[in-house]
């Protein structure tokens, strides 16, 4: 084996992003490398031995977090193999870090409902089988970090990430602390409420202006809203994870803290839950766990007397009760028992309003991101869309990412397709983000005799580009069983019909709510088979696709500059302080009152007890005097 090269592509590997390009060379140079060095397995130098090793599980973990399933725990295998035949020592922590990350990675979009059902149950079953086993010991985050796609089964998140999240406190117990901050009584309840907000997705307050906050979905959801709450009320921390502070921070809020790296090891996540425990703040709100799945090991711990997460990533977060207290959520958009999802106490706001103050990312037919207008792009200016993209046909157009493709809904792109014999149906690839899954998504199109060359495949667009889209498609599919949500407002603001099928769990119901909060629900259907017979309808019948894009754009306005919002979430802060406030002044009274008992108690059975054996050992020298 050549050991510089292969030390040097390793090196290469540990300091490149996997959205970096290079990525791809350095990782076909150690395939080459390991090939080509097949005849040295009967070598027992443990120096080559142990370097072939790293390299197998660096190509296990980068093909695990690639959608590589298949290929990630065939190299893991032989990975393990090599430390029990060729090593003369075990690395035991190593050799469980791998096993561990390959039963819990799996393959997204199934080909079938029981490949979906089979992926489902083998998941648990791993997961039960890890939580039975007595000695995980590894120190490696890496082993857990791939609770975000987990949201994207078909099946109840809490099942799987409350096991999930009891295994990351099995592996790794340092981390986690259920003992209480003290909670610092406003004895005169006027003072401000100290709210932190940790994420990974907003940039740094200073940077935010008309266009960067909607530098993502997560700052487009949240960012108006909280820059809005009260002064006067509440003291707002941002904690901006894997950030740095700008270089000009003159027009930066001195409460914003920054974390300026991405968590590596135990000791990592210690210091920063540290530094969050000294802010001594009353709430701790997390808007995107599982997103930032670092993050994720911060939460384990109880660092603010209240402690609670939103849908930045629209699921539970696992962790029992007693250290994640609630998820907040919006009436309109749960299921009368959604509190079945949550490991958390679910708290809804009002369903009356729109629960988040959202901001137009267009203005006057100009992407507020870009800076360009959409409003003159017609069909026949869509150059950046492929040559067998054909103007004249009917567009079905669907802006999510394959990851959200679920099996019944790959099952209604293809009775459209069967039924409207004039359509194309395009979709985004995205292979810088998502790797291999565009690869995954195009073999279950052919598994299910899907005609591809209907199925136009476009790169992620340049924000006016894809409001063009919306402006000149027939109709827009939401995607089943997880759907739109920034993406499904900014479509209503070009008028765009959205044809939605809302699941029970949340990632499916923000277009349905929207709709219901516009005052239109044609749209919103129940089954597949209506799903697919509403979108043609829409695709075919250009007066009624008209006179539905005129109703919305009549009513879109509703869905923006909520004041109400604010108050929504003013509300909800200050209730949910008021009753840990009131909680807290109740313990200390059960306190006290147990501690009188209790001393009460004691002196009388300790005066008792002193005079009956003072009595019976006067009684007893008496006698034998």
């Amino acid at each position: 084996m050549t050991q510089n090269n292969l030390n040097y592509y390793l090196n290469k590997f540990n300091n490149t992003k996997f959205n970096n390009e290079e990525i791809i060379n350095t990782i076909n140079n150690i395939e080459v490398i390991l090939n080509n060095n097949n005849d040295d397995d009967n070598d027992d130098d443990d120096y080559d031995n142990y370097n072939k090793y790293k390299a197998y599980t660096m190509l296990g973990y980068y093909y695990g977090k690639t959608h590589n399933y298949e290929k990630s725990v065939s190299i893991l295998i032989k990975a393990h193999n090599l430390t029990l035949n060729k090593l003369n020592y075990n690395d035991n922590d190593n050799n469980k870090t791998w096993d561990i990350f390959s039963k819990l990675i799996f393959p997204l979009i199934s080909k079938d409902n029981k490949e979906e059902k089979t992926t489902i149950d083998k998941l648990n079953y791993n997961l039960d089988k890890l939580l039975s086993i007595s000695n995980l010991g590894t120190t490696n985050l890496l082993t857990l970090d791939h609770s975000f796609w987990y949201g994207y089964l078909n099946t109840n998140p809490k099942y799987i990430l409350e096991k999930y999240a009891k295994l990351q406190t099995k592996l790794f117990p340092f981390i986690k602390n259920t003992k209480i901050p003290k909670f610092i009584k406003n004895t005169n309840k006027l003072n401000k409420i100290r709210i932190g907000i940790i994420s990974g997705g907003l940039l740094p307050e200073s940077q935010i202006n008309i266009s960067t906050i909607h530098s993502s979905s997560i700052s487009d959801s949240f960012y108006p809203t909280f820059l809005r709450l009260s002064k006067d009320k509440f003291d707002i921390y941002f904690i901006y994870y894997n950030k740095s502070k700008p270089i000009d921070s003159s027009k930066d809020n001195d409460n914003n803290i920054y974390i300026p790296y991405d968590i590596k090891d135990l000791n990592d996540v210690y210091k920063v839950q540290t530094i969050i425990y000294n802010l001594n703040l009353d709430i701790l709100l997390y808007l995107d766990l599982h997103i930032s799945p670092m993050i994720n090991y911060i939460a384990l711990s109880k660092l603010a007397p209240i402690q609670m997460c939103t849908h930045g990533h629209p699921v539970t977060s696992g962790i029992s009760r007693n250290i994640m207290n609630y998820y907040i959520s919006w009436e309109s958009a749960e299921i009368s028992t959604a509190q079945d999802h949550y490991t958390e106490q679910l708290i809804l706001l009002p369903k009356d309003d729109i629960w988040e103050y959202y901001i137009p990312r267009n203005k006057d037919k100009m992407s507020l991101l870009t800076g360009e207008s959409w409003k003159h792009i017609d069909r026949k200016d869509m150059f950046f869309l492929p040559n067998n993209c054909n103007i004249n046909k009917n567009w079905y157009f669907c802006a999510q990412s394959s990851f959200k493709f679920n099996i019944t809904f790959i099952n209604i792109l293809k009775s459209i397709l069967e039924k409207d014999t004039n359509a194309l149906i395009i979709l985004i690839q995205n292979r810088k983000e998502t790797y291999t899954l565009d690869d995954r998504l195009l073999s279950c199109l052919q598994f299910n005799n899907i005609d591809l060359n209907r199925i136009i495949f476009i790169d992620k667009m340049k924000h006016h580009h894809m409001m063009s889209m919306y402006k000149n498609c027939d109709v827009v599919l939401d995607s089943f069983f997880f759907g739109g949500d920034t993406t499904s407002r900014e479509a209503f603001e070009i008028g765009a019909p959205i044809i939605t099928f809302p699941h029970k769990y949340l990632g499916s119901r923000w277009t349905q709510s929207y709709y219901k909060h516009m005052g239109f629900t044609d749209l919103i259907v129940n089954n597949s088979e209506d799903y697919i017979n509403k979108s043609i309808e829409v695709a075919t019948n250009k007066e009624y696709s008209q006179k539905i894009r005129n109703i919305i754009l009549n009513n879109v306005n509703k869905l923006f500059y909520s004041n109400k919002a604010i108050t929504y979430w003013e509300n909800m802060f200050n209730t949910l302080y008021l009753s840990h406030y009131d909680e807290l002044d109740t313990l200390e009274n059960t306190l006290e009152n147990t501690l009188e008992n209790t001393l009460e108690n004691t002196f009388e059975n300790t005066f008792e007890n002193t005079l009956e054996n003072t009595f019976e050992n006067t009684f007893e020298n008496t006698l034998e005097n």
